[in-house]
C-alpha cells in the first residue's frame, strides 16, 4: 500500500492511529489540519499520554541526558586508559561535569531541547485549535 493511499483517510475516526510516528511538521499540520477536533484531541491524548517514543519534550530530554551521559563515559575511559590505576573521582562529579561540558556538547544539548520546546510549541497551537472550534468565544491569553 502506497503511503498516499494508505493516509488519504485522515478524517476517519481511526486514521490517527495509521499515522506514523514521525512526520516532518508541515506535512503533519496539514494531515490535522483536515482532522475534525474529535480526531485531533485523540492525537494529543496520545502525544501527552505516549511515553517518550511519541511525546517529543520527553524524547527530547532523555536525548540530552543520554548525550550528557555518553561523554561522561568517554571522559572516564579515557582517564582509565591514561593512568593504570583507572578513573579516580576524588573531586566528585562537579570535576567530571567540568571535563565533559564542552561548546561542542552545548551545542548538541541545546539543540535537543530546543526540539523539545518546539514539540512544545506546536501542541500548544492543537490544543488551542481544538478550544477555539468547540467553543469560538473563547478568548486564548498568548504567554
Amino acid at each position: 500500500v502506497s503511503t498516499k493511499t494508505q493516509y488519504s483517510s485522515i478524517g476517519s475516526a481511526n486514521s490517527i492511529s495509521a499515522l506514523p510516528p514521525f512526520f516532518p511538521n508541515d506535512q503533519m499540520k496539514q494531515l490535522l489540519q483536515k482532522c475534525n477536533w474529535m480526531d485531533r484531541s485523540i492525537y494529543i491524548s496520545k502525544l501527552l499520554l505516549g511515553g517518550s517514543s511519541v511525546n517529543g519534550f520527553s524524547r527530547a530530554t532523555a536525548n540530552a541526558q543520554r548525550i550528557k551521559k555518553q561523554r561522561a563515559r568517554q571522559i572516564k575511559a579515557a582517564a582509565a586508559a591514561a593512568v593504570p590505576g583507572g578513573y579516580n573521582n576524588t573531586n566528585g562529579d562537579d570535576d567530571l561535569k567540568q571535563q565533559a561540558m564542552n561548546p561542542r556538547l552545548a551545542k548538541k544539548i541545546r539543540a535537543e531541547l530546543y526540539n523539545g520546546l518546539v514539540f512544545c510549541s506546536d501542541l500548544q497551537s492543537l490544543i488551542k485549535s481544538v478550544l477555539h472550534e468547540l467553543d469560538p468565544s473563547i478568548q486564548i491569553i498568548p504567554l
